[in-house]
């Protein structure tokens, strides 16, 4: 298995080369041949992160492993070339600011990303995300089952797009925002206490995208649980639409976090 690690958000400091390099061994280790993009520790303009991006996708590599986060992946895209991506059977993974790219390949190419950080493998003390994902590149797909429950309604199920709350309305205007109707909505955040989260919601709904909407799921809210304001996010939420709404403490920003598949169906 080829598996490519790049960086399509902000540059990475080089103190963080030798947890990329002890990810790149655990690859190895377990059968894959890992290639490290040329722009992690640099700076590149989008351009030119984007025509890296695009080489691994043209020279077949399976997984695509973005290790990066922060306020500028949508410098990308409009240098993409989505038919390439279209073309290709390489699956992108990343998570916080990737929300950008991995809904606008699903908007552009109805093809599904995994929203997940691959540094948990080394960052996840327990030591469950590297046996879940060493357990996946031999076909067990339990990465990809969170512990969900449903605070409204009996179940849920439709299209899943979304992740980073913040990032995902960034798509929002442009044609990179996925159509809603009959989709899920997943919803996490790293950062934002309460005012800053319910404002955020206010701006989603705001865009109509809940109204045709065929559920909500969400994760977690990193700062806001840690303020002890969790709770008031919720109910604020749920007041905001009568859809049916779900909630795990599995997808979100923590290390020990699972994954999700944007832009596939799901049946909760």
């Amino acid at each position: 298995m080829k598996i490519a690690v790049v960086r399509c958000s902000d540059v990475r400091s080089e103190k963080e080369k030798p947890e990329i390099e002890k990810l790149c061994g655990f690859l190895s280790e377990n059968g894959a041949q890992p290639a490290v993009g040329d722009n992690l520790y640099v700076s590149a303009d989008g351009r030119e992160r984007a025509q890296e991006l695009m080489r691994f996708y043209r020279e077949g590599y399976d997984l695509i492993l973005d290790v990066s986060g922060g306020n500028s992946c949508e410098e990308l895209l409009p240098y993409m070339d989505f038919d390439l991506v279209a073309a290709s059977g390489a699956v992108l993974w990343g998570y916080s600011d990737l929300t950008v790219m991995l809904n606008a390949v699903y908007a552009a190419t109805g093809k599904s990303s995994v929203l997940w950080q691959a540094r948990n493998i080394i960052r996840d003390g327990s030591g469950r995300a590297a046996k879940l994902f060493t357990k996946l590149l031999g076909g067990d797909k339990r990465l990809f089952s969170p512990e969900i429950k449903m605070l409204r309604g009996d179940s849920v199920h439709g299209t899943l797009i979304g992740g980073n709350l913040r990032c995902f309305l960034k798509l929002y205007g442009t044609p990179y925002f996925p159509k809603t109707d009959g989709c899920v909505i997943l919803a996490e955040a790293l950062s934002g206490d309460a005012r800053r989260l319910c404002s955020s919601f206010d701006r989603l709904a705001d865009t109509g995208a809940l109204e045709g909407a065929a559920g909500l799921i969400l994760g977690t809210f990193t700062e806001a649980d840690r303020l002890g304001e969790d709770d008031t996010v919720v109910r604020y939420i749920m007041s905001k639409t009568g859809i049916p709404v779900a909630r795990t403490s599995q997808i979100g920003h923590a290390p020990s976090s699972m994954a999700a598949l944007i832009g596939e169906k799901i049946i909760l």
